[in-house]
């Protein structure tokens, strides 16, 4: 959520509003998932990660997309 140029917010914002990126699903990572309000994202993942919980939604959301 806190990156240099923009927040993950605006990140969001900007590729919801994308005509090609629209339906591209957003998984968070933070360690502040309380920041992450209002952000629509298939999942949050706070850190520190567990990689096999992020390999095991990155493969149950790319194949329904």
């Amino acid at each position: 959520l806190m990156m240099p140029v923009m927040d993950g917010a605006e990140f969001a914002k900007v590729v919801s509003a994308h005509p090609v990126y629209a339906a591209t699903p957003l998984i968070l990572l933070t360690a502040f998932p309380d920041k992450t309000m209002g952000i629509p994202a298939a999942d949050i993942f706070r850190k520190p990660l567990d990689l096999s919980l992020l390999f095991e939604k990155l493969q149950k959301t790319c194949m329904h997309h």
